[in-house]
């Protein structure tokens, strides 16, 4: 089902942006520093983030290293550059966060994810962004993933570090669903749909989607149809859904190789463990593909190691400070987890996984009972005088033994 740029955001939020701005055609302008930083941060990470890795198993030959994001057009640059980051729609509470990412096939790829503010681990919007230059317009078409919903669990909060964007191939994993054609002028770009396009979302037969992106602000709108041209869903003409830059504070650790964690903003109570604390965790754990594996939550009882006891070298590499009530999400390549021999029945060989992780508790285990007696000396041994009135045991009596023969 066609879906639209964002028309899930819009008919869960409800709310609408103000009247839209008047546009003079121009050349591109330039890019904001600000965006322009954060697009450079990001694309270093993942250039960069091979050079050095935690010791771990030898890497087998079929592993390949996270491929170069590309950019055909010093313009694409620039605009995905004013995308790039993560954005909150205010009153509406939600939050869309967008990043360059590498995808097989699909140049100038930007992947998006949208969720409710207060539920920031639950994307129900995932899509990836690719622009192109058609007769002579900047075009940027969405791309749906070929999975149930249109979701990849595996991707999540990749977006805070695109090294861990899960390998996409356009031909295999994504449907294109429509395009916007730009125009630019006074520092913005606004985007809109050539023509409608069929859909059979809440009622409507055809939609629209028009995107304006400014300094510092996205503003949307998704616009349905029905069979008669009456708008049944989306913001009314002039308005569009607005959005404004903002920081979850998400921690993010790089440790080469594309291992890496990101770990969101939590109350946490507690110390990290020692080596021979007893760290309770719940999981769920993901194949790249998207296909969950493995879960304690479904077992009803959180998994429990010693800390320093061998897992897997990713899970060992990014885990030595959880505390409790800490949220995170580790991206483990193949080389950190089951190389080439991957898991029976679960993960195949040469496969990367991903953990959503949840701290329940780290605990101490209690001291061994002491021992009687000054440290370090053996025990006293108390001598007991033998029952029978405290006298002395009978003497041997001795029993010739006859040579043996």
């Amino acid at each position: 089902m066609r879906c639209g740029w964002m028309l899930a955001c819009v008919i869960a939020s409800g709310v609408f942006a103000g009247e839209a701005s008047a546009w003079q055609v121009k050349p591109a302008t330039e890019v904001p520093a600000k965006a322009r930083e954060e697009m450079e941060r990001l694309v270093r990470e993942r250039q960069n983030a091979a050079a050095t890795a935690p010791p771990a198993e030898a890497t087998p030959p079929t592993s390949t290293e996270p491929a170069p994001i590309t950019w055909t057009e010093p313009e694409f640059e620039s605009f995905g550059a004013m995308l790039t980051g993560s954005w909150t729609s205010g009153a509406s509470g939600l939050l869309m966060h967008i990043a360059p990412v590498a995808v097989e096939g699909l140049p100038n790829a930007l992947y998006c994810e949208v969720s409710a503010a207060d539920s920031p681990r639950a994307p129900f919007r995932q899509t990836v962004l690719a622009l192109s230059r058609v007769n002579g317009k900047m075009r940027l078409t969405t791309w749906e993933f070929r999975r149930p919903g249109g979701r990849i669990p595996s991707a999540t909060w990749s977006w805070a570090v695109p090294v861990a964007f899960p390998k996409v191939s356009a031909a295999e994993d994504l449907i294109g669903t429509l395009a916007l054609e730009f125009n630019s002028g006074g520092g913005s770009y606004i985007g809109r749909t050539p023509h409608p396009y069929p859909t059979g979302a809440h009622g409507a037969v055809e939609m629209t989607s028009e995107l304006l992106v400014r300094n510092g602000v996205i503003e949307l709108a998704d616009r349905g149809f029905g069979p008669d041209g009456s708008q049944v869903w989306g913001p009314a003409a002039g308005t569009r859904t607005g959005f404004t830059r903002t920081d979850l504070g998400m921690q993010v650790v790089l440790k080469g190789g594309g291992l890496a964690s990101v770990t969101l903003p939590t109350t946490l109570s507690g110390d990290m463990p020692k080596p021979g604390d007893m760290c309770s965790v719940h999981y769920t754990a993901y194949l790249s593909s998207g296909a969950e594996f493995d879960s304690s939550y479904k077992r009803g009882t959180p998994f429990t190691y010693k800390q320093g006891q061998p897992l897997i070298p990713g899970w060992n590499a990014l885990n030595d400070d959880l505390r409790a009530g800490m949220i995170r999400r580790i991206f483990v390549p193949t080389r950190f987890a089951w190389g080439s021999a991957g898991r029976t029945n679960q993960v195949p060989p040469n496969t990367d996984v991903v953990y959503d992780l949840e701290v329940v508790k780290i605990e101490t285990p209690p001291p061994p009972p002491p021992v009687e007696g000054t440290p370090g000396e053996a025990p006293k041994l108390e001598i007991r005088p033998a029952e029978g009135g405290g006298q002395s045991p009978p003497p041997v009596k001795a029993v010739p033994v006859p040579d043996p023969k």
